[in-house]
């Protein structure tokens, strides 16, 4: 079965005898082994859309059939049309289809490239899709000690960083430039193979500037988007 031949369709709560809206999506594990819910928006009032257990419903030929209470989803929306980047930072694509089994195991993932790919390729899944490259990526240490001042975290910079402690707010960009070539606050980690490219574009968080299109990828710079949350957006920005 093919998720997208299932979008669009109306969902019918069969006690209430009424249609609760269109299928509006899916929600996954985080690694895209197994769809756990459907997702139902009614497109004329446009009311927070509905979630209903995969093991739930029944798929017919021109809808999909409910008969329980919606739930509140656990997991990661699949973002079809997302777009597709390897662990090296190369985009492959874009997310076309999951196929997967009767009982919502996901059998492999299509690309709008047409490649096939499967669960094990999957790194993670949010707001874009990250498959395997060659560069092997280990899951972020959960802080568990009071990040250190910015002035703190560069006087130390030759210290060995305590596992766990991250840097506090980003410093804006004139700021990173005006530390010295060669800082090292031990944050780079396996994202080391941005150094050397170049911004595309702004990089931002909530509207704050981070770093400014034209800007050279280095130690600081990767430092700087990892203590805001942004190497993903940091690693699709660069060329």
């Amino acid at each position: 079965m093919q998720l997208t031949d299932l979008l669009a369709k109306p969902l019918i709560h069969l006690s209430e005898a009424k249609t609760l809206g269109n299928v509006y999506g899916f929600w996954t594990d985080k690694h895209l082994k197994r769809i756990r819910y459907i997702e139902a928006l009614d497109e004329e009032t446009y009311a927070h859309p509905a979630a209903y257990s995969w093991g739930k419903v029944h798929v017919g030929l021109d809808a999909v059939c409910v008969s329980t209470d919606p739930e509140t989803p656990e997991g990661v929306f699949v973002p079809f049309k997302g777009t597709i980047y390897d662990t090296d930072g190369r985009q492959k694509g874009y997310l076309q289809d999951v196929v997967v089994t009767h009982t919502g195991s996901v059998d492999h993932l299509v690309t709008t490239d047409g490649q096939t790919l499967y669960p094990r390729d999957v790194v993670a899944v949010g707001d874009v899709l990250v498959i395997r490259g060659s560069r092997r990526v280990g899951r972020p240490r959960k802080e568990t000690r009071p990040a250190p001042s910015l002035e703190e975290a560069f006087n130390r910079a030759d210290e060995p960083t305590p596992a766990g402690v991250l840097l506090p707010r980003a410093p804006m960009p004139e700021e990173v430039n005006a530390q010295p070539l060669g800082v090292n606050v031990r944050l780079v980690g396996d994202y080391s193979f941005l150094l050397g490219r170049t911004l595309s574009g702004d990089l931002t968080r909530h509207g704050r500037l981070l770093l400014a299109k034209g800007t050279v990828i280095d130690e600081r710079a990767v430092a700087l988007a990892r203590g805001e949350g942004q190497l993903v957006a940091l690693t699709a920005l660069s060329v």
